[in-house]
């Protein structure tokens, strides 16, 4: 990672942070640009999954040549004003940024990030985290995409729609993972239960430790309900709320400890399904 102080490193983040800011004047000159090349109209453009057929059609045969071609991009500070990379850039970065902000619109958990690991081929690039598990540089993958739908025989006039369904899905995907994840960290803190016997107590002979997070997994309604769950566990004569994590317990002569903790477990699960539902 460059030092903070690094210049470039502050030019970068300034180009990202202008980059931003700018999204809506940018989107608002590609469908002016779009339209004054003879594209869907300024009206079609209105971030909806609909545009995307008679834009991707459109964009099928090479856009007509305009004075916006030599323009760049604000995160192309870096490349010189005559790089060829760069003719005519507005088309993918134009583009890249209206299937973005259609992106973000369904699904508002999307950020953008100045991509700044130098080992990076993105190296100083804006990069959209939450499509799948890596970031996405949207212009690379549109401008890839883009050339290959001009190339394919048959032609798909539905390429950027499927492009858009794809990129969709994935952001479901990760979001649905990042979740399964989540409930998986949760259900390991709610079995962190512990059962302990006690010796020598004419009221209680087990005591039943339960996780610290358990409030904050469950919500107080439901972690308050846990009193009445686990003292209608079999075999439990007699229960007491010690503390926020313990309680004291006299079970029945001859109920099996292991089976016991094995109860107040499931009863904890059984909490955070009726809290979820």
């Amino acid at each position: 990672m460059r030092s903070t102080r690094d210049p470039k490193t502050a030019v970068a983040r300034a180009k990202f942070e202008e980059y931003l800011s700018t999204e809506e004047a940018r989107l608002n000159a590609f469908r002016r640009i779009v339209a004054g090349r003879s594209g869907p109209a300024e009206t079609v453009l209105d971030l909806m999954r609909p545009s995307l057929g008679p834009l991707g059609s459109w964009l099928l045969d090479p856009v007509p040549p305009g004075p916006e071609d030599a323009q760049k991009p604000l995160w192309a500070w870096d490349r010189a004003d005559d790089d060829p990379y760069l003719h005519g850039s507005w088309v993918e970065d134009g583009l890249a940024t209206y299937v973005a902000a259609m992106l973000h619109q369904r699904h508002p958990g999307l950020t953008w990030k100045l991509e700044e690991d130098r080992r990076s081929i993105y190296h100083w690039k804006p990069v959209l985290v939450g499509v799948g598990p890596v970031e996405t540089f949207p212009y690379a993958s549109i401008s890839i995409l883009l050339g290959r739908a001009r190339q394919a025989s048959p032609r798909d006039a539905d390429w950027l729609v499927n492009l858009y369904d794809r990129w969709s899905a994935l952001v479901s995907e990760h979001v649905a993972g990042g979740q399964r994840d989540a409930d998986a960290d949760l259900d390991r803190d709610l079995d962190e239960v512990t059962v302990e016997a006690i010796d020598a107590d004419p009221d209680w002979n087990a005591e039943l430790w339960i996780s610290e997070a358990a409030e904050t997994v469950l919500g107080r309604e439901a972690y308050d309900g846990l009193f009445d769950r686990f003292a209608a566990i079999p075999g439990v004569e007699r229960i007491e709320w010690e503390d926020r994590e313990r309680f004291l317990v006299r079970l029945r002569r001859g109920t099996d400890m292991a089976g016991f903790e094995a109860a107040a477990r499931q009863a904890l699960r059984e909490a955070r399904a009726a809290s979820s539902g």
